[in-house]
């Protein structure tokens, strides 16, 4: 069994070096940086399947907060 990786990066939002990225599989991965809060993930990439299926049934204030940030 392959174990999972983990590693310390810098968050692409505030600079900081205590963001955590944690790899799913090989192409998937999550990020959290303990500096600011921010969280990612590699599924809700712009144009991404997962992404188009979640905007059918997410509220309306998060669909206007990613189109603000030019995801949708």
């Amino acid at each position: 069994m392959e174990q999972i990786k983990d590693n310390l990066i810098t968050c692409d939002r505030c600079g900081s070096d205590a963001a955590y990225k944690q790899e799913i599989t090989e192409k998937d991965y999550i990020v959290q940086c303990f500096g600011c809060g921010f969280c990612a993930n590699s599924l809700m990439t712009k144009d991404s399947e997962f992404l188009v299926e979640q905007l059918k049934v997410l509220p309306d204030y998060i669909k206007n907060l990613l189109a603000n940030q030019k995801m949708v």
